[in-house]
């Protein structure tokens, strides 16, 4: 039976509480705007939200999953070389908004907010890197709440007093901004002043270096949006639909859950085991890791599958067959485990892998959307997320496989 206490850093189990606490709040920061009626800022804040989140993966350089592991002399290199990345496309992103606000348009506001957003957000997630590759669970959890804690405090205050479109992008720039600045100031680093502790000579060296990884995360944004695009096609008009798209709800704020609070505490152990060496160690804990994420995420399918149908009951009446449960099921305990494992492949410097996984999830992504509607989509959806979490546990099984003999092209160490 797995032990749960001895695979999470130290800290880390007195601090999952903490962490729980900052994720019920930035699940409720979602909710309160819907049950006061500001479907208006809702659907602004999707879209704002939408943009700034591919924007910080392109930015973002991989910077997650490579910093945690990489040489000590390297770890300059990455932060200055992702701040760059993120300034230019500020640069970018507020000219082109700037522009279009003079001329009236609508997309101006947008693209200003999208910018601002994408900007805190990649500024963020540094900090949450900086935790990772120096194990500070306890710390981390405590950012995350001062993070939830201002999304949540700001969206209650602006959603009650103003219908202001605009609002909820806002508080999202907000929350991040608490979440990088409270990092910093734990960490005691200045994130943007970064840039002068490496040259633009080691930022062009570093994405170079890196640049399959890069371009890999990059394709797979497309492939990973899979589930939430498919959900237009399915409609609402059936049981099937309905449970789907409420599904996809609720479920995504699960899987929010196992990147920003179980996948950290895994990534700390599996980066030491890299940074390590040990290829003994290593193969030890990536499969405890494996372990951990599966009953992890079989757990929270169990809770999350019954709990969307019941609500969803409350107010519509529509019938789901076992047949489907079992297909939410299955679609559930894939999304779930995927994203406490995500990083692994880039870790532990497999980048051909994660380049033919991401290249054929995108693909195969575009076809189903092309190809397919209707309730047979959500039967594919769910089948595609099985397949590709299946092929990666493969790959990560061939990368330990092949760190045995030798260290894995592409390696941080190599």
């Amino acid at each position: 039976m797995l032990n749960l206490r001895s695979r999470i850093p130290a800290g880390g189990v007195r601090s999952v509480g903490t962490g729980l606490i900052a994720q019920t709040a930035t699940f409720a920061s979602m909710l309160i705007p819907m049950a006061l009626g500001r479907l208006e800022q809702v659907g602004y804040i999707v879209v704002v939200s939408a943009i700034a989140s591919i924007a910080a993966r392109i930015c973002g350089l991989a910077f997650p999953a490579i910093y945690p592991v990489l040489p000590e002399e390297r770890t300059a290199a990455a932060i200055g070389a992702t701040v760059r990345t993120a300034a230019l496309a500020a640069g970018a992103g507020a000219a082109a908004g700037v522009v279009l606000l003079l001329r009236g348009s609508a997309l101006g506001p947008m693209i200003l907010w999208s910018t601002a957003m994408t900007v805190t957000m990649v500024c963020y997630e540094i900090v949450n890197g900086m935790f990772v590759r120096q194990s500070r669970y306890a710390d981390y959890a405590r950012v995350r709440l001062w993070y939830g804690l201002a999304n949540l405090g700001s969206v209650c205050a602006i959603s009650a007093f103003t219908d202001w479109t605009q609002a909820l992008a806002a508080t999202g720039v907000f929350a991040y901004a608490v979440g990088w600045l409270a990092g910093a100031r734990v960490l005691r680093t200045r994130v943007l002043g970064a840039v002068t502790h490496s040259s633009t000579r080691e930022t062009l060296g570093y994405m170079s270096r890196h640049r399959t990884a890069i371009l890999a995360q990059t394709v797979d944004v497309f492939g990973s949006q899979l589930p939430a695009l498919s959900v237009a096609a399915v409609g609402v008009t059936t049981g099937a639909g309905i449970a789907w798209s409420g599904l996809q709800r609720i479920a995504g704020g699960i899987v929010t859950t196992f990147l920003m609070l179980i996948a950290p505490g895994l990534d700390m152990r599996v980066a030491e085991a890299v940074r390590s060496g040990d290829r003994v160690r290593l193969r030890r804990q990536v499969n405890r890791s494996l372990g951990i994420a599966l009953g992890l995420a079989a757990l929270a399918t169990a809770v999350t599958v019954p709990a969307t149908i019941l609500v969803l009951s409350l107010s519509r009446d529509f019938h789901v067959g076992a047949p489907l449960v079992a297909v939410l099921a299955v679609f559930c305990i894939s999304i779930f485990t995927l994203a406490a494992i995500i990083k692994y492949l880039l870790m532990m410097g497999a980048t051909r892998y994660v380049a033919i996984w991401s290249g054929l999830r995108a693909l195969s992504a575009a076809l189903i959307l092309y190809l397919l509607g209707g309730d047979l989509m959500i039967c594919v959806v769910a089948g595609h997320s099985l397949l590709f979490i299946l092929l990666l546990i493969g790959f990560i099984q061939a990368t330990l496989r092949r760190a045995g003999r030798t260290t894995p092209e592409g390696h941080p160490h190599a």
